[in-house]
């Protein structure tokens, strides 16, 4: 039943169980959910699953940077004007993820261009620190090195996902 509620989570769709294994599928999509030998899970990274990781974390983005950041501006030292301009483009980009994750999954041509979109707003949100350093406080910078890092590793999974 936990495999069942695993793949309801992940919206991987249907789980079989073969030879020991358990294989969760979609439809025409790629299996994402197994269970090896050592019955533990692993999970395989399918565009449709990036999107949604993507989604969510550019959702996550857009409410901390022009929900909670804005409003705390002097701690940050950066602009509120500047953190609701990216808070709306995180936005944008949760949009986009969420579109591909709901009504065309398998297109992995998107997945380069929203890893390029992921490794665009994170230079921006260097360049932002370095133009603004006479203000930017240490929080601000350890935010955003912290947020420009994780988004430069999810477009390499992306890229290298959409490579296949």
């Amino acid at each position: 039943m936990g495999v069942a509620r695993l793949c309801d989570l992940l919206g991987c769709g249907t789980y079989e169980f073969h030879s020991g294994k358990v294989r969760a599928s979609h439809g025409h999509l790629q299996p994402a959910l197994y269970l090896d030998a050592t019955n533990s899970y692993s999970i395989k990274l399918t565009p449709r699953l990036l999107f949604l990781c993507d989604g969510l974390g550019a959702l996550v983005t857009a409410l901390v940077t022009g929900g909670i950041l804005a409003h705390f501006a002097e701690t940050i030292g950066l602009p509120p004007w500047l953190l609701r301009a990216m808070s709306v483009i995180a936005a944008s980009m949760a949009s986009f993820s969420f579109w591909h994750y709901y009504f065309r999954p398998t297109r992995q041509s998107r997945l380069r261009g929203i890893a390029t979109a992921n490794v665009t707003y994170g230079l921006m949100a260097l360049v932002f620190i370095y133009y603004f350093r006479a203000t930017t406080t240490a929080w601000g910078v350890a935010y955003f090195v912290l947020e420009a890092g994780v988004l430069f590793l999810l477009a390499a999974i992306e890229w290298r996902a959409a490579s296949r």
